[in-house]
């Protein structure tokens, strides 16, 4: 009886600890942040702030990290456009990928030195990185996010307000070349696993080029031809450069423009600054191959045709124009090839000067790097320290890369990454 009467009393103190558990799991449980209305909003620091939260209590959930790497992402680009609305940057930039920011001109631009566009860039180059190592975990490979980018607002001028003019298809439609088109009531893009590795090669291509361009020391360009980028730079020359057209306004294509492009092609000689970001670059341009093969490797494995951001060979682009034959993707996976073999220095660029057959070894120019002089590297005498007889990468493998996408390769490639 006494034995009957303990295993009751266990009985029920189980029954009990199980009931606790259950409640308490069910207080700490929380369901997936609804981020539709931050984004809408423009308040990116309150989704990150939500989703970083549900991912700390619920890691395995790979569609919350997708969107707080998107959100991060974001986070990178409005950032970036509201450094360059302080300064002022000039629309003569638009040619820059990562500075295609469409940003409102200001009637009031800050003083901008060598060190605030420095800092500019060192943040941009930190956020994507950010946005990169939140994506890399993911693993799930049947993710969906429907994103509508006329609903994401920024706040591109840093006015602590989102209007209705700055959204994620804004910065769409300009780096598209989309501009002068109505914006639609909706533009929505079926995300999926494959995006988030497009995503990640994203973030290390801009990271890579950030990097390269910290690397070197700029400021005597700067001090020289600043006029030409930002509306007030501090510089010793400013004040007399700044370039002003009869009207009294700046204009694209006048005369000092023309003076001042000039200056930047004889003043492209940079000291070396900070040799490792060349090492973290080339790192960055391995990484952004390698996370194009996944994405290309998920995008083949995709069964349906549901808003493809990047379109496989049966499959139709959201977006207007981008399009992948079976031709096309293979003659992609041989660029991934081509293009990390001559960054590993197994293949060699082919010297422009001479018939000696050798060529550069592009790993050695990121390894040990030397002051960049963009005049001696096209004459040729800078390139010769990183010449060496070995296999080439042939003008004919290019052409044929040309070929395949009908003359508009860089365009592509730019795009599907």
């Amino acid at each position: 009886m006494v034995a009957h009467k303990i295993v009751l009393r266990r009985l029920a103190t189980g029954c009990a600890v199980a009931g606790v558990l259950l409640i308490a799991n069910s207080v700490v449980a929380e369901e997936r942040p609804e981020i539709a209305e931050f984004l809408a909003g423009g308040q990116f620091a309150s989704a990150a702030e939500a989703l970083a939260k549900f991912s700390a209590s619920e890691p395995k959930d790979d569609l919350a990290r997708f969107q707080l790497g998107g959100v991060q992402f974001f986070t990178a680009i409005e950032r970036l456009a509201q450094d360059s609305y302080r300064y002022g940057l000039q629309p003569n930039m638009n040619f820059v990928p990562f500075l295609r920011t469409p940003i409102k001109p200001n009637a009031q631009p800050e003083p901008v030195r060598y060190d605030d566009v420095r800092q500019m860039l060192e943040r941009f180059v930190k956020q994507v990185e950010l946005a990169e190592a939140t994506l890399k975990p993911i693993s799930d490979t049947n993710l969906k996010w429907e994103l509508d980018i006329t609903k994401v607002r920024l706040d591109m001028n840093g006015d602590g307000q989102a209007d209705a003019d700055e959204t994620l298809w804004t910065v769409f439609s300009r780096f598209a070349a989309r501009g002068g088109r109505d914006v639609p009531e909706s533009f929505v893009i079926g995300l999926d696993s494959a995006d988030v590795h497009w995503l990640r090669g994203y973030c290390h291509l801009l990271a890579a080029l950030g990097d390269f361009i910290l690397a070197y020391d700029e400021e005597r360009l700067f001090d020289r031809t600043a006029q030409l980028f930002f509306a007030n730079p501090q510089t010793a020359f400013a004040e007399v450069l700044t370039r002003r057209s009869s009207a009294g306004a700046t204009s694209p294509f006048d005369e000092p423009m023309i003076l001042d492009a000039i200056g930047v092609i004889h003043l492209a000689n940079f000291p070396l600054r900070e040799p490792e970001r060349l090492a973290k670059a080339r790192e960055h341009l391995l990484a952004m191959i390698e996370a194009s093969r996944e994405s290309w490797k998920l995008i083949e494995a995709e069964t349906d045709n549901d808003r493809e951001w990047i379109p496989g060979p049966n499959q139709q682009s959201v977006v207007e124009g981008v399009a992948m034959t079976p031709e096309r993707l293979a003659a992609w996976r041989k660029f991934l090839d081509e293009a990390e073999d001559v960054l590993n220095g197994k293949k060699l660029i082919p010297f422009w000067r001479g018939s000696s057959g050798k060529g550069v070894n592009l790993q050695k120019v990121f390894a040990d790097p030397k002051d960049f002089d963009l005049v001696l590297w096209i004459q040729g005498s800078d390139a010769v320290p990183y010449l060496e007889e070995g296999t080439l990468t042939t003008p004919e493998t290019w052409t044929e890369f040309q070929r395949v996408f009908q003359g508009r390769f860089v365009g592509m490639a730019i795009w599907i990454n």
